[in-house]
């Protein structure tokens, strides 16, 4: 089981939250551990029912010098200025169970391949 933490809590984290939830069915592979954001009022977050640690951006980098991570913003030119911040972390891709890729297709890290769509990295 592979701890993850999500960069973001808008929409596409809720998205996201559902692709891992879909991989885990499968298989149990990943552990939503937390969140993390720019500023944080509070150290917790509840998002779908689930209540979630909240890091700001400086302590967790601060706090972890290794983990695994997902961009959850959609916006390519923020998420290629988050990646920076983070390119020594674990990106893992995340492609949803019913996704049949052929071996020999290479998809990089810290893809999000969900059942109707694809966002890379940046």
């Amino acid at each position: 089981m592979t701890d993850l933490y999500i960069i973001g809590t808008g929409g596409g984290a809720k998205e996201i939250i559902q692709l891992i939830e879909q991989i885990n069915q499968r298989e149990d592979r990943f552990t939503i551990k937390g969140f993390i954001v720019l500023d944080a009022a509070n150290n917790r977050i509840k998002i779908l029912g689930n209540d979630y640690e909240l890091y700001e951006e400086d302590d967790f980098l601060k706090q972890f010098d290794h983990a695994a991570i997902i961009i959850s913003n959609g916006f390519p030119g923020q998420r290629e200025s988050i990646y920076s911040k983070f390119k020594d972390y674990e990106f893992p891709n995340l492609v949803h169970p019913n996704i049949d890729l052929h071996s020999s297709v290479i998809i990089g890290r810290g893809n999000t391949v969900f059942h109707r769509h694809v966002r890379k990295l940046f």
